[in-house]
């Protein structure tokens, strides 16, 4: 009983193979008084390696020349005693010994329910094995077994976590990791540039003692358990965009934060200057854009016209209407983007949702669409933009309209739910795909159509209600599947009534 509470004591104590088993072994050789007890790892079949070994007590004489015949046997037999084997000469060849062996007993050691390894013991004196040998003997060889197989386990988590934190140090990325007290439990070196101090001495100590960027402090201490993100300018010319996700535990309790930080700054001036380029071009188009327009249409008035001449004047001014519309949109989306002309007031949503069904009413009758707004009488009045609010909403309902087939159905709701406004537009229509999703609101990139081809337009629609929902402080989500539909849902955050002082900067 003293060796089986030593047994446990030792295992439970280190996981490191040379700390706990020779210890053990000789624990077992005093106990059953045997000339040497020896433990051998057996390797796989497939493995061609030298076995591992322990022993307690010296070789009498070339006795370790029996590992591979007794690894064998166990393998094949399971546990067996030899108590006379010279006389067993058909399972053990012993003529290499230099001293004789008068008794042996061999276990396999299993790692479940795979043989792993055997410990034998051998005496040179005649000895009978006592069933309270064997057993203890057993219950050993099965605690050695679970033994092993914790120890592999953990040098194969340790050896995982090795790696993961090499990625993790070389990655340029700025990488930390909370515990679910908000205590950092790993920092890499790139996050040095929003914490305090070194990020080793970081460990261990509470984000707001060592986060110096209040934007990732909020997130990190967020008590929400989703996913966050939100771009974050340093102040000193570095814009980062920061993502912070919950650590969740199998039931699904959240254990900790992880927060990955990816410098932008390099796209974000890729994109102001072709925003920069994009409005100047699009102003030295407006003037002659103009002037075709004008000359079109007095063409008709300069002299007699055949059919053939109004179609092709027709198609003109067809044409330059959509490169005017096309104008008009990209100046709208620079200046959305500047946040110039950001007018918020009080609004009642349910106004500004009325108003774009009765505006798109004529064109879904021509399709055979219901267009319908659902649960919109409880919303409170909201300080938001109603004119750019409203162009959210209407080119929302107008791709609504344009990709749902005859027979379908656009829906218009909005609720409030835990502090923010929630607008959506849900169709019927063909749907848009994955690849087609991860890119819709991109500036020029118009989705395919049922053919996979690209379809005819701007594609600036979904770009302009993406800056205006983010002017407002919110986002646009979108949920979507092949031929099941689309939901398009605008979130903006309830925001307090602003002072005229603070209206008046917020315009300027």
């Amino acid at each position: 009983m003293d060796l089986l509470l030593a047994v446990s004591q030792r295992i439970a104590s280190s996981l490191n193979f040379n700390d706990f088993l020779p210890p053990i072994l000789a624990g077992m050789r005093e106990l059953t008084n045997a000339d040497i007890v020896r433990l051998i790892f057996a390797p796989d079949r497939t493995q061609e390696r030298d076995l591992d070994v322990y022993q307690a007590g010296a070789d009498p004489g070339n006795w370790a020349s029996l590992d591979s015949q007794i690894v064998s046997l166990c393998r094949e037999r399971g546990s067996f005693i030899l108590e006379n084997p010279s006389r067993a000469q058909a399972v053990l060849n012993i003529n290499g010994l230099r001293e004789p062996i008068d008794a042996l007993m061999a276990l396999p050691i299993q790692k479940e329910d795979q043989f792993v390894g055997t410990i034998w013991f051998g005496h040179r004196q005649p000895h009978a094995f006592s069933g309270n040998e064997k057993n203890i003997g057993s219950i050993i060889a099965g605690q050695l077994g679970i033994a092993i197989n914790n120890a592999h386990l953990f040098q194969q988590a340790e050896a995982e976590r090795l790696r993961l934190e090499a990625v993790i140090e070389a990655t340029p990325d700025a990488v930390i990791v909370t515990d679910q007290e908000g205590l950092i439990s790993l920092a890499n070196p790139a996050a040095e540039i929003v914490l305090k101090i070194h990020p080793d001495k970081a460990r261990g100590m509470s984000v707001t003692e060592v986060v110096h960027v209040p934007e990732i402090l909020e997130l990190l201490l967020a008590v929400e358990s989703e996913a966050k993100t939100s771009e974050i300018d340093l102040g000193d010319g570095r814009i980062f965009f920061a993502s912070v996700t919950p650590i969740e535990s199998d039931e699904m309790r959240v254990t900790g934060k992880v927060c990955v930080l990816w410098e932008i700054t390099h796209y974000k001036k890729l994109d102001s200057l072709k925003s920069e380029f994009v409005s100047t071009v699009s102003h030295d188009l407006r003037m002659p854009l103009t002037l075709m327009r004008g000359y079109v249409k007095m063409l008709s008035m300069v002299g007699t016209t055949n059919n053939q001449q109004r179609e092709y004047i027709h198609k003109m001014m067809q044409s330059a209407d959509q490169m005017a519309h096309l104008v008009d949109n990209l100046l709208d989306l620079g200046r959305i983007e500047a946040g110039l002309g950001l007018k918020r007031e009080e609004v009642e949503i349910k106004e500004i949702i009325t108003e774009v069904v009765t505006t798109y009413r004529p064109q879904a009758v021509t399709k055979q669409i219901v267009l319908a707004a659902d649960h919109v009488e409880d919303i409170p009045k909201v300080y938001v933009d109603p004119t750019l609010l409203r162009q959210a909403l209407t080119n929302l309902v107008d791709n609504a309209i344009h990709y749902t087939p005859a027979g379908g159905r656009v829906t218009i709701s909005a609720v409030q739910e835990k502090g923010a406004l929630l607008m959506s537009v849900e169709d019927t229509g063909v749907g848009i795909s994955p690849a087609d999703q991860a890119r819709l609101f991109e500036k020029f990139y118009p989705i395919r159509n049922k053919g996979g081809q690209r379809e005819i337009g701007s594609g600036l629609g979904l770009a302009i209600v993406k800056s205006i929902v983010e002017q407002h402080g919110g986002r646009v989500k979108i949920e979507s599947q092949l031929g099941a539909g689309s939901l398009f849902t605008i979130e903006i955050p309830l925001t307090v009534k602003l002072s005229k002082q603070s209206l008046d900067n917020e315009v300027k």
